[in-house]
């Protein structure tokens, strides 16, 4: 299929599908080629990411935005649940009418010829290759506010992920267009915070906790988190206890007291309220549709899903 020539200003989203997904080294997603473009980033875990003849690293922050006719492959490593975010999508609503998400399939057969929407930035070439960034926790709320509207599909939840979609992608694009970026120096002590509260995050930790172990001031340390991230220090630490608990839940025998205490929640209620706020389903649906692998209600088993480059996931 011939690409569609286009500027960044032209961007005009369509979303076919958005979903927080996890992977682990027992359930991989292997040499797989996608017919539309695809969007992911890296919540938590760690691994590597193969797309075409590449691979790179994958860790928290890390996003990834490729285009279709790729083969690419996750490899989460050895013991470790890789939990991200996906969105399917093209750059144009010229093929608005495919609203089903449409699977990708194996490397082996994958058929060139149904390629949906290739494009051809000729003002931004970088948007024409694959793409691998870090430090992109500043995008994690929007993802979280697309695979919220697409859990929930309120009134107008896809005209509103495509307006999301759109304003990360201009971001991204003034990101790669060489725009001023903050003070590396201020980028490597947000990070030293940001590691420092996914470590103890399990851990009653206030922003006054925080604060002493750094020697600044809570509301400077929450400045910079909100300048990197888009949220703020105490959303940051809800985040990676909840990502903690997406794991935990994956376990049917853990009772939700236990997953909310170990994953640093007090209370159970307010595990629950703060799961729902930004997950966009309760704990209990979230554990219904992801158990591990060998359960009876795990993802492969409910869907029919395969691995190792067999017919997959419509969404990763």
């Amino acid at each position: 299929m011939m690409q569609d020539k286009m500027n960044v200003a032209d961007i005009r989203p369509f979303v076919r599908y958005v979903h927080a997904f996890t992977l682990s080294d027992a359930v991989r997603f292997v040499n797989v080629c996608a017919y539309d473009h695809r969007l992911v980033y890296v919540a938590a875990g760690c691994g590597q990411m193969t797309i075409g003849s590449q691979t790179w690293p994958l860790s928290p922050g890390t996003l990834l935005l490729w285009p279709p006719g790729l083969t690419y492959s996750y490899l989460p490593e050895t013991r470790q649940t890789l939990h991200l975010y996906g969105v399917n999508f093209d750059y144009t609503d010229r093929f608005r009418h495919l609203k089903r998400p449409i699977a990708p399939d194996p490397a082996a057969v994958f058929q060139a010829d149904r390629l949906i929407g290739p494009v051809c930035f000729t003002d931004l070439g970088a948007l024409n290759q694959p793409l691998v960034l870090e430090r992109m926790q500043a995008a994690e709320s929007s993802l979280i506010a697309m695979n919220r509207e697409w859990t929930e599909q309120r009134l107008y939840f896809a005209e509103k992920t495509h307006a999301l979609l759109r304003l990360l992608l201009i971001d991204l694009a003034r990101r790669l267009s060489g725009a001023p970026q903050p003070d590396d120096r201020l980028v490597q002590r947000t990070d030293a915070i940001l590691a420092y509260v996914r470590q103890h995050c399990r851990q009653p930790l206030s922003n006054g906790d925080i604060g002493r172990a750094f020697n600044f001031h809570p509301a400077y340390i929450s400045r910079l988190v909100r300048r990197q991230t888009g949220l703020s220090l105490h959303q940051y630490l809800i985040r990676c206890r909840i990502n903690i608990a997406l794991n935990l839940l994956q376990s049917p025998g853990v009772r939700l007291g236990v997953v909310a205490a170990q994953a640093g929640f007090s209370d159970l209620n307010y595990f629950s309220r703060c799961f729902r706020q930004v997950v966009g389903v309760s704990p209990n649906h979230y554990r219904s549709q992801h158990t591990k692998p060998g359960q009876a209600s795990s993802p492969a088993a409910k869907s029919g899903k395969q691995v190792n480059g067999s017919p997959g996931s419509i969404s990763k």
